[in-house]
């Protein structure tokens, strides 16, 4: 019996390097609604990561008073985080760069300072433009 999650068969799909889910070859949108299953699709799309080497001063975790592992993360996860600020990156993509799910990731950019939504001041005044708009 395939497991389901909220209704979803998860084990009728496979999750490819491109972050589709895909049956028969054609994409599938895989809703997960729990942290085992987001957590799933995350170490499903980490297999398809390459890796990239970034060189430090030795003493430097150390100075942060994080393990390694912790050191690793937090570049990873800044490193996601600027690209998403700068427009480089959508959320899912930033996301599954730091190794989080999307919602994690968001809601994880505001401990650091950025902002979830990066509007720029034109696309503000659009926006307020609208909504007064819409008012009666």
């Amino acid at each position: 019996m395939p497991q389901k999650s909220e209704g979803v068969h998860i084990t009728e799909a496979t999750l490819s390097c491109d972050g589709q889910a895909r049956r028969n070859g054609s994409p599938w949108l895989v809703p997960c609604y729990n942290r085992a299953c987001a957590a799933r699709l995350v170490d499903v799309l980490e297999e398809c990561m390459k890796s990239l080497v970034v060189e430090y001063p030795e003493e430097l975790p150390g100075l942060l008073k994080m393990t390694e592992e912790q050191f690793a993360t937090e570049v990873r996860f800044l490193a996601a985080a600027k690209l998403f600020e700068l427009g480089k990156l959508s959320s899912g993509k930033a996301a599954a760069m730091a190794g989080l799910g999307r919602v994690e990731f968001l809601h994880k950019l505001g401990a650091y300072g950025f902002y979830a939504i990066n509007l720029h001041d034109e696309q503000i005044a659009a926006e307020l433009n609208a909504a007064a708009e819409l008012t009666p």
